[in-house]
């Protein structure tokens, strides 16, 4: 029954990151577009090429993001509010993804996200919508699941929040080696 509960819920959450997510944000770009008279100047092959690239850097830093959290944390990343679904991890993850970023599965999110608005060729969710999803994710982040983390895992959180950087993964060379 747990395995099939496990299972439910990562349906859902990869619909949700896939396909509802992204249709919201594209959705509210078109009436945006409507209303303000706007259009996507026509480049398409070159949107194509641009959007699955994201949509692949988007399914890469999810993916490794989930792997690091099952297998190295031995927990499940779904939440809601600050309040698990599934069993959290037991050790905050400072390696694989979480060395580059603290929230590599949100910053694959809004990849695939953009990819959408891209190839929907909707400019209000690129200029309009993507951004505002962007400041809410990073209040939703900031609010709920900081405030979480730190709870759970005290100035050990605090020592990794100061090193990573929140949402844009820092690929320099000049990281700190303990991670």
């Amino acid at each position: 029954m747990i395995k099939i509960k496990y299972f439910i819920i990562y349906l859902l959450t990869i619909i949700l990151h896939l396909f509802i997510a992204p249709f919201v944000i594209v959705l509210c770009g078109f009436y945006l577009d409507r209303a303000l008279k706007l259009s996507f100047p026509s480049i398409s092959p070159v949107n194509q090429i641009i959007a699955f690239f994201l949509i692949i850097v988007g399914f890469f830093w999810e993916g490794w993001a989930l792997y690091s959290l099952v297998f190295i944390g031995k927990g499940h990343p779904q939440e809601v509010f600050g309040k698990p679904i599934l069993p959290q991890t037991v050790n905050l993850i400072i390696r694989g993804p979480f060395r580059f970023t603290r929230n590599p599965m949100v910053f694959g999110l809004l990849n695939i996200i953009l990819a959408w608005a891209l190839l929907f060729e909707s400019l209000s969710a690129i200029i309009i919508v993507f951004p505002v999803a962007v400041v809410f994710g990073f209040l939703y982040i900031r609010i709920f699941e900081e405030r979480e983390l730190y709870r759970r895992f005290g100035r050990e959180y605090l020592e990794y929040r100061k090193k990573v950087p929140i949402l844009v993964p820092r690929l320099s060379s000049s990281r700190k080696k303990q991670f």
